[in-house]
């Protein structure tokens, strides 16, 4: 073989390796469009959820500060019931009545 044989059999074998590469890449192609529109789909399910999420936390938290604020005068009571000296009080006025 002479060099120039040589060299153009390299010549016809890079274009050949630089046409496999091209023919792999574009054989990806549909996979990689049907990828991106799956992860779009994704994207958009995500975005939906966590809106759905913040409103049903912000609800949450508006039924926590309803409930903090209709159980104030139960705490309160329970507050002042609870305390040793209403405690003694109640328990003086049973023996009060028991005789």
């Amino acid at each position: 073989m002479t060099p120039t044989a040589t060299a153009e059999l390299g010549r016809c074998m890079l274009v050949a390796s630089a046409a496999l590469v091209v023919v792999g890449a574009a054989s990806l192609v549909p996979r990689i469009v049907a990828l991106r529109r799956r992860a779009r789909l994704v994207e958009a399910h995500l975005v939906e959820a966590r809106t759905h999420l913040a409103a049903a936390w912000e609800r949450i938290e508006e039924d926590r500060l309803e409930m903090d604020e209709l159980l104030r005068p139960w705490r309160l009571t329970w507050k002042w019931v609870s305390h040793p000296l209403t405690r003694g009080l109640i328990r003086w006025a049973g023996d009060r009545v028991r005789g």
